[in-house]
């Protein structure tokens, strides 16, 4: 009804950031998302350890991407669980892996499209998790499996990805899935996705996900960001942050930028949005994203300690 104005009830979305480990800079970026995103990494991989400790250092979940054999004979990488495997090897090798990924809090399948068929494997699973107090998320990369079955017969916390996002990696594809993640989500209260680093998925996501958006609907951070300018201080923000000095109102009168879509997509009459790599007008900075993240921090120095610095701090940088 016109009437109505209650707000529709809540739902609650996981979304989890599988395949972490064996790339550095996409990890990086990945753990750059803003919000609640949940980060899972392979087990004995070069980046796993320093990334799982980076996301832990900034309250993101940590998982184990436990690698399980498959019916199709796809390269399965470190660690992997078989069903060739003695139950004595078996555990070792998941409790080697759960130590090689620091602060795991619960282990989701990479691949396992046969292992997460029998029985037997996943009682061994899931015991090992109980006796490790973790909790297991299927990727259900089969619809056979019986993996959240078998879990919740040993009272272990389980559930099952929703929804894949990046299947297919195209940006047009992972927008609608993303929107089947928000649907499935509303029709039962609660989703989870699964998502991968391709640079398709964090570009979309970067976008996407609310992090902006919480900021910018907080009337705290709108008064601290006022005093703060009252005050003479500097003001800087990146990629979709600029949104929340926007709605500050410290943009007002001035210049400045954003990640593509975020400031050119509001209506602010009197703020000129720009194209540029960084903007610093009247003590108020900002700049696109990611890729004008070291021109914005050189932007920074300079602005707090001179250009004399800065080109002293540029100088030793490889660019």
């Amino acid at each position: 009804d016109e009437g109505d104005t209650a707000s529709p009830n809540p739902v609650k979305i996981a979304l989890i950031i599988d395949d972490l480990g064996n790339q550095k800079d996409a990890g990086e970026r990945a753990l750059a998302l803003p919000g609640a995103v949940t980060y899972s990494f392979l087990p004995q991989t070069p980046f796993a350890w320093q990334l799982a400790s980076k996301a832990h250092a900034t309250n993101k979940e940590v998982m184990l991407h436990q690698p399980m054999e498959s019916d199709n004979s796809n390269p399965l990488g470190n660690g992997a669980l078989t069903l060739a495997m003695s139950r004595e090897r078996f555990i070792r090798t998941l409790q080697r892996n759960i130590a090689s990924v620091p602060y795991v809090a619960g282990v989701n399948n990479h691949m396992g499209s046969l292992l997460t068929r029998d029985p037997t494997a996943m009682r061994w699973l899931m015991s090992e998790l109980r006796a490790s107090g973790l909790y297991f998320i299927d990727s259900r990369t089969t619809d056979t499996t019986v993996a959240e079955r078998v879990a919740g017969k040993n009272l272990i916390a389980a559930s099952r990805r929703h929804v894949f996002l990046d299947n297919t990696p195209k940006e047009a594809e992972i927008r609608r899935q993303l929107d089947q993640l928000l649907l499935k989500a509303r029709s039962q209260g609660h989703a989870i996705g699964i998502a991968h680093p391709y640079p398709q998925t964090l570009s979309v996501l970067q976008e996407e996900l609310p992090g902006a958006d919480y900021l910018d609907a907080d009337p705290r951070i709108h008064e601290m960001l006022k005093r703060l300018n009252q005050q003479g201080k500097f003001t800087a923000a990146i990629c979709a942050a600029p949104k929340v000095l926007a709605g500050a109102g410290l943009l007002q009168g001035r210049r400045a930028t954003s990640y593509p879509g975020v400031l050119d997509n509001m209506d602010l009459p009197q703020v000129d949005v720009q194209l540029e790599r960084v903007i610093s007008d009247d003590r108020v900075i900002t700049s696109r994203g990611p890729g004008t993240a070291m021109d914005f921090a050189l932007e920074l120095i300079e602005q707090l300690s001179g250009r004399e610095t800065r080109d002293q701090v540029e100088q030793g940088l490889v660019r």
